[in-house]
Parts: C-alpha cells; structure tokens; sequence
C-alpha cells in the first residue's frame, strides 16, 4: 500500500472552505470504513522533507470534529466546510484510519497552505 498525494486548494486564513470528498480504494475495490475513526493532524512545515512537529491543527471524525464519513462502504469521506482559523505558512498533513480492530493505516498525506487574509486582517 502506497500514501497517495493530495495538495488541498490554498486556503486564505478566516475564509470558509468548502467540503473536499475523498474515497479510498485499495487495488481498485472501496475500503471499507464501518466502525473507523478518521484523523487528520496538520504540522508546519519546515522543508520540503521535513515536519518539526508544530501541531497547527486537528481534525476527525468524532469528537474533534471536521471530517463525516458520508458512505462507510464505500471508503467515502470529506473534509467538512469550516472556517479555516490557523497561522498563515506551508504546512504538512496526512490522514490516518484507525479501523474497528485498532489497525492504523496512513492512506493520504500532501501540502495544506494557509494565506494571509488581508481583508480580515487578523
């Protein structure tokens, strides 16, 4: 099993974003995720090949919120619409499923940009 790449759109910080779906498949079947918790962590960035491990924000699908499993069968998911409220820079994030046996995968990992708002000013 490989991480696939996915970049989000650039984000302008105090900007709402709109909902991003993704759907997992492993060797061209759905994953199955009845029962999973999904997490997304996102880090600054420091150099192209390296997170210092600066947590700037956290996302899952239960008590955190910001992500909703939308078809468990189908391995659907999506990055909910929220206001996006972290400090401006490049930063790193992957996502993470931990399956009803505990099992923990990393299947999607990429660039998570936020811009400065210059309108909002904050």
């Amino acid at each position: 099993m490989s991480v696939t790449e996915y970049n989000f759109p650039d984000f302008y910080r105090g900007d709402t974003c709109q909902p991003i779906d993704f759907q997992i498949t492993v060797n061209g079947s759905s994953l199955d995720l009845t029962g999973s918790l999904i997490s997304m962590m996102v880090r600054k960035k420091v150099s192209r090949e390296y997170s210092d491990g600066l947590l700037m924000g956290s996302f899952d699908s239960d008590t955190i919120g910001g992500i909703t499993i939308t078809n468990a069968i189908g391995g659907e998911f999506m990055f909910n619409s929220q206001l996006i409220d972290i400090i401006p820079d490049a930063f790193d994030y992957d996502i993470q499923i931990m399956f009803s046996d505990f099992t923990v995968k990393t299947y999607i990992s990429g660039d998570f940009i936020v811009k400065q708002d210059y309108t909002n000013g904050r």
